[in-house]
């Protein structure tokens, strides 16, 4: 995925979600997109609908015009602009939802080469000009342009085409954003990120070699390490959903530091897959954090971090019980 990151020397890259290669810009003036601009981290309930209401405003035009080569995608840079937030989707995650979805081609820029642009010139020599937009979607809070002074109605204004405006969506009566959902990981509460996100957070990352500490104990586990920058979860035992070669298993996972067996700063994912006996040593493993059952807790002898294991593992049974794997 690194050849799609954006650099000083080439600040916007344009992605066919078809293909996963690079599409020349500026756009070919033949070629119209609509777009659907935001950060898009999580790619969560609000950004979908950001999505969806680019589809069918592209459905629209093109019906319109009779044009079926207009473009459905997503604009958005590479990283938080905040230099102090972590990343809930890294880029091929971000990616492989996005094309879920249907879009046909992402935008992805340059943070630092946008960020002295005025609005004016964004719509002109962004919009316009290198990614042939005939049409837009942002949400109600977008802020865009030197020190943030465009905003929706500055877009509308700028921008000699249509554009739709998504009001804000909630969950459970809470306004969805990436920031709420760091924070409720952060907390824990991983079911009300799920809704926020309409799936489950998870890890997807290489399993690597431990130090055995959970085979000791009589649970072999899979370790998996947080990339740089990437959001974790409190640290804690949840109930998991881990998905190996397409197929999934209930787990118990532990995020955190093992203050009981072991002494170390270094953050992992240690997870015990129930009814599973097989080698993944460096294969990719995806991890669902359902529910937190309790916090990481430092026990006073292996013996009773034995005991608190298995009492998880049972209630982690009696979780997909009543829930599907």
């Amino acid at each position: 995925m690194d050849r799609f990151i954006p650099s000083p020397e080439s600040p916007l890259v344009a992605i066919s979600l078809k293909t996963l290669t690079r599409v020349p810009l500026p756009l070919a003036k033949n070629v119209s997109t609509v777009l659907c601009i935001g950060n898009f981290d999580g790619v969560h309930i609000g950004h979908i609908e950001l999505i969806k209401r680019a589809k069918k405003l592209s459905e629209r035009i093109a019906l319109a015009k009779e044009n079926n080569s207009i473009l459905c995608g997503a604009w958005f840079f590479s990283a938080p602009t905040r230099p102090d937030a972590t990343v809930l989707t890294p880029l091929e995650e971000k990616l492989s939802i996005m094309q879920t979805f249907g879009l046909d081609i992402a935008f992805i820029a340059h943070f630092p080469s946008f960020m002295k642009m005025s609005p004016g010139e964004f719509a002109s020599l962004t919009l316009l000009e290198n990614c042939q937009c005939k049409g837009a979607v942002c949400g109600y809070n977008f802020r865009y342009g030197c020190g943030g002074r465009g905003d929706a109605q500055s877009l509308r204004n700028d921008f000699p085409y249509e554009v739709d405006v998504v009001e804000c969506v909630t969950a459970d009566g809470v306004p969805v954003s990436s920031s709420t959902v760091r924070s409720l990981l952060a907390e824990g509460n991983a079911e009300q990120a799920a809704k926020m996100l309409s799936r489950p957070y998870c890890l997807t990352a290489p399993v690597i070699k431990g130090k055995m500490l959970g085979r000791k104990l009589g649970f072999p586990t899979a370790n998996q390490q947080f990339s740089d920058g990437l959001a974790i979860p409190a640290f804690g035992v949840y109930i998991t959903r881990i998905t190996v070669e397409g197929k999934r298993y209930a787990g118990v996972s532990n995020v955190g530091v093992r203050p009981t067996v072991e002494n170390t700063n270094a953050v992992n994912c240690e997870t015990y897959i129930l009814d599973f006996d097989g080698d993944i040593y460096g294969k990719t493993v995806k991890t669902e954090f359902l529910t937190m059952l309790r916090p990481e807790t430092k026990f006073p002898s292996v013996e009773a971090l034995r005991t608190a294991v298995l009492e998880n593992i049972a209630q982690a049974r009696e979780y997909f019980k009543n829930n599907q794997i």
